[in-house]
């Protein structure tokens, strides 16, 4: 927290602030002279910005000086023409005192002076950091490959005078405030009128620098207020003498790190509150004489935040012992709430009994099991339960021998089938029940029941369907192997055997494809695909076989030409709907048809009057795509309205099965979903008992 407080940094003020106590002016060196753009020289010379020339003349003024720092923007040509900036140009070559001109770094990149200027001058850029208090007390040798400006005057000045250049290593560091007043300062003008003094000129760094109000602002400094060239002239001094603080936030972050953690390691050791003080105020005061140390040698230490770092560890640390006990309280309050709330949310029914056979706690599963009503007593417990096992029986058993008992397939009063679970309950176990009591589960196995009941269904069904053609196949081999059997006998019992055969490979493949569908490795092989071509050829496929019933087709003239799909598939979904809608219609006065339209399945809620039920089948439904839908409607027996839900689920015609020698396999229906649900489709069913039949398949046009 105190790290992050560091970082964050919400009392920069008051870091600063205990800082800058540490900081006192010194002596200005002798090297450097301010040539200031001032009022006078703006009354002098003109109104600004001046000619490129004024400041040539400058320069040829002050070819004595070691280095001229020029803090003017020059990334503009002069507004005089080409020829102004070209006199400027000139001099910079032939000058022989070396100029460094300042830059700008922006977002996108640096804000350089003209090219003619600086392929014979150096630059370097015046970014000016301010704090959130508006002081300025950083600065940097180098940022993005460029050298700050007075650190570029810097190098250029020891480079002048043979001496050994400072380390460009970038990083901030704190500036080291000279005498802002103490440096000789001349103005513009003065310097062009040859009114200076040459001990003010000869040998020396020229830093110049607008100081007129209307030009540049001030900035605020721990020592007071000062303009640019003030605030570049002790930067420069500072990189002259290697007079410049280093500091880390690394470092300060340990050190707070280091100072919190004594804080908590002294609370926590500490027996008595004077005590606790005491150590902690002697550990501050080793910390403030270590900072004043360092600060000798040049390195600057964090003061506010490691000290608030250290009285925070030791109060927070107080306090959390103080309130240990009443937050043990609470969480165990809190523990007690919370295994209430996940007893009552359990799926599985729960009774808890004390050796006494009182119901300590119970949840709602339970209770409606067994009562329906809000509460729950052991006279009830036993009055339902005793109809299916020896409750009393049970629970001393359980007390006596420990573990558990369980009971299977009891149906209690809401209809459901739970397994009892009975387990004993040790002392060990919990302080809330003495020895003797008892944890009764009622776990729901309707599921089970069920998916054991469908195993059953299954098993019947793959007896039946695959005994009886494989029976007749081996019949017909039977025949086929005696010698006097007659040709076209021989043809009759191998075109059972084929259609035998075709039957169980049937039945294999809608396994098959079932099984790829809920393992989602079902794929579709998709192309532009002709909407009227496919139709007619499915309905010219059935047509020898709808007999004496009526088939037709068609497909309105907004349906698309072609739409992507996978048509093997779709051919799959229109023969499982077809030959359903022949089978189970009249073979006289049965009627079949087939209508295609391009609409949204939204648009239709009805057939003939008859409600449509949707089905979803992904997220196609909730989607603006356009659709065209197939209508394959018959006008037989119809379907129950209580059946419509499941007509879609697995082997759900089983029962069916038993009533009609047209029933199959009732695997047909669920693969025609699961394609359905691969094109991002929806299926829909309009059915009422004796009028009839329609499946509806809407497919989305722009399907990847």
């Amino acid at each position: 927290m105190f790290l992050l407080a560091y970082l964050v940094n919400p009392f920069s003020v008051l870091q600063n602030r205990s800082q800058d106590l540490l900081f006192t002016e010194s002596s200005v060196s002798e090297q450097i002279t301010l040539v200031t753009i001032d009022e006078t020289s703006l009354e002098s010379i003109g109104q600004w910005p001046w000619p490129r020339e004024r400041f040539a003349e400058l320069i040829r003024s002050a070819e004595s000086a070691d280095v001229i720092g020029i803090d003017v923007n020059f990334a503009e040509p002069s507004r005089l023409g080409e020829g102004d900036d070209d006199q400027l140009a000139s001099t910079l070559k032939n000058a022989d005192v070396p100029v460094v001109f300042s830059a700008q770094i922006t977002e996108d990149g640096v804000a350089k002076p003209l090219k003619k200027f600086t392929d014979s001058a150096k630059i370097g850029f015046t970014n000016i950091i301010v704090d959130s208090d508006g002081v300025v007390r950083r600065t940097v040798k180098r940022q993005n490959g460029v050298n700050s400006f007075s650190f570029q005057i810097t190098q250029t000045y020891l480079r002048e005078n043979n001496t050994q250049t400072q380390s460009t290593a970038s990083g901030q560091t704190r500036i080291h405030y000279y005498d802002s007043e103490g440096y000789p300062t001349v103005s513009f003008s003065e310097l062009l009128s040859n009114d200076v003094p040459d001990q003010l000129i000869q040998d020396r760094i020229l830093i110049v620098g607008a100081t007129a109000s209307d030009l540049r602002p001030h900035y605020n400094t721990p020592v007071g207020s000062m303009r640019p060239p003030q605030l570049h002239a002790n930067m420069t001094d500072m990189f002259i003498a290697g007079d410049y603080f280093w500091q880390s936030q690394f470092l300060n972050g340990f050190i707070i790190l280091l100072l919190a953690f004594a804080g908590v390691f002294i609370a926590w050791l500490a027996r008595r509150f004077w005590v606790m003080l005491v150590t902690a105020g002697a550990l501050g005061g080793l910390y403030f004489g270590i900072t004043l140390t360092v600060f000798e040698l040049n390195i600057l230490l964090g003061i506010f935040y490691p000290l608030v770092g250290l009285l925070g560890g030791v109060v927070i640390t107080a306090v959390y012992k103080y309130f240990v006990v009443l937050r043990e309280e609470a969480v165990l309050e809190e523990s007690y709430k919370t295994l209430s709330e996940l007893l009552q949310n359990l799926t599985e029914g729960v009774v808890l009994l004390d050796s006494n056979d009182n119901v300590v706690a119970s949840n709602v599963v339970a209770r409606n099991a067994v009562t329906g009503a809000t509460g729950l007593t052991f006279d009830q417990l036993k009055d339902t339960l005793t109809e299916h096992l020896d409750f009393h029986d049970v629970c001393k058993q359980v007390r006596k021998n420990g573990g558990k008992q369980s009971v299977r397939d009891i149906k209690l009063k809401d209809g459901t089938y739970y397994q009892l679970i009975f387990s004993a309950i040790s002392p060990e176990d919990t302080d809330v029940l003495s020895d003797g009591g008892i944890i009764i589960v009622f776990h729901d196995m309707t599921q089970e029941k069920e998916l054991a009941r469908v195993r059953e269904d299954f098993t019947s069904m793959m007896v039946h369907e695959l005994r009886s053609p494989l029976d007749a196949v081996k019949k017909m081999s039977n025949h086929l192997n005696e010698r006097d059997v007659a040709q076209e006998k021989k043809e009759k019992y191998l075109s059972l055997i084929s259609n035998n055969a075709s039957q169980v490979l049937t039945l294999v493949n809608d396994l098959l494809d079932i099984s790829k569908i809920e393992a989602g490795k079902f794929e579709l092989r998709k192309e532009p695909t002709d909407i009227e071509k496919l139709i007619s050829d499915r309905v010219d496929f059935y047509e020898p076989l709808s007999e004496d019933r009526k088939l037709s087709w068609e497909v309105a003239e907004d349906v698309p030409e072609t739409v992507t799909l996978d048509p093997d598939r779709i051919n799959q979904v229109m023969n499982n709907i077809l030959s359903n809608a022949i089978k189970f219609t009249d073979e006289t006065e049965g009627e079949v048809s087939v209508h295609v339209t391009a609409r949204h399945p939204q648009e239709l809620q009805e057939v003939d009057s008859i409600k449509v039920h949707w089905f979803d089948t992904g997220e196609a439904e909730v989607t603006n795509t356009d659709y065209v839908i197939f209508d394959i409607g018959d006008n037989g027996a119809g379907i129950p309205e209580e059946d419509i839900n499941e007509l879609f689920d697995k082997f759900k015609q089983f029962e069916a099965a038993a009533k009609t020698e047209k029933a199959g396999t009732g695997l047909g229906l669920a693969i025609v979903k699961g394609i359905i649900q691969q094109h991002d489709g929806i299926i829909g069913v309009a059915s009422q008992e004796g009028e009839g039949t329609h499946f509806l398949v809407a497919l989305p046009t722009d399907s990847d």
